[in-house]
């Protein structure tokens, strides 16, 4: 509980997160992830924007007003062949300079497996697979940013997975992964050298009108 909270004046604040969206912009692909395999060779492109706005009023000396494009995302995806998927995220954040957020490729493997390689964002909890543009909060949790940082675990990666059809909906999944432990969070950006490793274990369900996993 907070006490003695005491503010300055009656206070208006307003937040808006709004993501716009052109061309077929899935999210990060995982290894989890459901694989169309009826999609051609040619290369698809999306773009995605995120603009954010903020009103505070506070009284005279404690108001604040902000308009921010804060993500400008393009992403470049293909199926190379019938069992090789390739992908590249480049974004440029609000006065940064654009960078590769994604680029690896995902390719299926006998007995219903798959293998992602290259720099992707990392399977661990819900949130680090999704881009910041398709991110349904204003704003990153902060367990989330205390713990991994604003950039969140993206780590050169290798990851196999496995994802089973249950039926009526219902699937269930494993993967493994080994990664860099370059994150300057979690892992004081690799000092040690070593390399980290994650597991995940995932069971869902999507239906018409409901989903869970």
């Amino acid at each position: 509980m907070i006490g003695n909270y005491n503010r300055l004046s009656p206070a208006a604040i307003v937040m808006l997160g709004l993501s716009m969206t052109a061309g077929a912009v899935p999210l990060a692909y995982s290894a989890e992830a459901v694989h169309d395999s009826h999609w051609s060779g040619d290369l698809r492109v999306g773009a995605n924007m995120d603009l954010i706005a903020e009103a505070r009023d506070f009284g005279a000396d404690m108001n604040r007003q902000v308009l921010d494009l804060r993500e400008v995302e393009v992403s470049l995806e293909s199926q190379i062949n019938p069992w090789l998927y390739g992908m590249i995220f480049l974004t440029r954040p609000s006065d940064e300079d654009i960078s590769v957020e994604e680029a690896a490729v995902i390719a299926d493997l006998g007995r219903g497996f798959r293998l992602k390689a290259g720099k992707y964002r990392n399977e661990f909890g819900l949130l680090n697979t999704v881009h910041e543009p398709e991110r349904p909060q204003v704003s990153l949790p902060l367990p989330v940013e205390e713990f991994l940082g604003e950039e969140q675990l993206r780590e050169t990666a290798v990851t196999l997975g496995r994802l089973t059809d249950l039926g009526n909906g219902y699937r269930a999944g494993i993967s493994g992964a080994v990664f860099n432990s370059d994150n300057d969070a979690a892992f004081d950006a690799g000092q040690s050298g070593d390399k980290a490793f994650g597991g995940k274990l995932y069971f869902g369900r999507q239906a018409s009108d409901t989903a869970y996993q």
